[in-house]
C-alpha cells in the first residue's frame, strides 16, 4: 500500500516480503519513502497477526512475530526473533535488537537492546528475555556472561560509550555480548531503553 507519509509523491518505491511470512486478515504493510531508502523489508518466517501495521521505511528480520494489532511507526529496524505482543507500538526510528521482547499493549519510545525484554506504556526495559534465550537453545555459559554484561552496563559510572567499551574489555568474545555491543555502537535516532532497577534482569 502506498505510505501514509504526505511527502511522497508516488516516486517509484518497494515492499519487499520474504519467504515463508504468513500475512493475517486486515494487516498493513507500506511501500518506502525517499526519507528513508525507498523500501520496506520483512524477513523470512515473519508471522503478522490480524491487525498488525508495519509503516514505510521499515526493516523487520528473520523469524519474527508481531500479535494482533501491533504498530510499527516509519523507519522502525526489527532484529531476528523478536516478539511484539498485541496492540504494542514501536515510535518513529526506534530499534528493537534480536530476540528482544516486547509486552502486550506496550509502548516503545526509545531503542530496546538486543535479548532485552519491555513491558508497559512507554515501557521501560524489564530486563533481558531469559525464556527465548533459553529456547533458543543458547548455551549457559553464554547467557550468563550477557547477565553480567547487561548488570555492568545499567550500573556503571560514566557516558553510554565509556561503559560499552568496558563491556567490550571484560566480556569480549561471548557471542551475545559481542551483538549487544555491536548494536550500542551502531547507534540510532532514539535513546537505549534503561531499567528503573537492574535488580530485576529477567528472572
Amino acid at each position: 500500500m502506498p505510505p501514509q507519509d504526505l511527502k511522497y509523491r508516488g516516486e517509484p518505491s518497494r515492499l519487499v516480503i520474504g519467504a515463508d511470512t504468513v500475512i493475517r486478515e486486515h494487516a498493513t504493510l507500506h511501500l518506502g519513502t525517499e526519507g528513508g531508502h525507498m523500501e520496506t523489508r520483512v524477513g523470512d518466517r515473519c508471522l503478522l497477526m490480524v491487525g498488525v501495521h508495519i509503516a514505510h521505511d521499515c526493516i523487520v528480520g528473520n523469524n519474527v512475530i508481531l500479535a494482533n494489532n501491533a504498530t510499527l511507526a516509519g523507519h522502525v529496524t526489527v532484529g531476528d526473533h523478536v516478539i511484539l505482543g498485541g496492540l504494542s507500538a514501536v515510535h518513529q526510528w526506534a530499534r528493537i535488537g534480536d530476540h528482544a521482547f516486547v509486552g502486550g499493549m506496550s509502548g516503545v519510545a526509545h531503542d530496546l537492546i538486543p535479548f532485552g525484554m519491555l513491558v508497559g506504556n512507554r515501557g521501560r526495559l524489564g530486563g533481558l528475555n531469559l525464556v527465548g534465550l533459553r529456547r533458543a537453545g543458547y548455551p549457559r555459559e553464554q547467557i550468563h556472561a550477557l547477565r553480567a554484561a547487561y548488570r555492568a552496563l545499567f550500573s556503571g559510572a560514566g557516558s553510554l560509550a565509556t561503559r560499552t567499551d568496558d563491556l567490550e574489555a571484560r566480556f569480549g568474545g561471548s557471542p551475545l555480548v559481542d551483538r549487544l555491543v555491536t548494536f550500542l555502537r551502531a547507534g540510532g535516532d532514539r535513546e537505549i531503553s534503561t531499567p528503573e532497577s537492574i535488580e530485576a534482569d529477567g528472572e
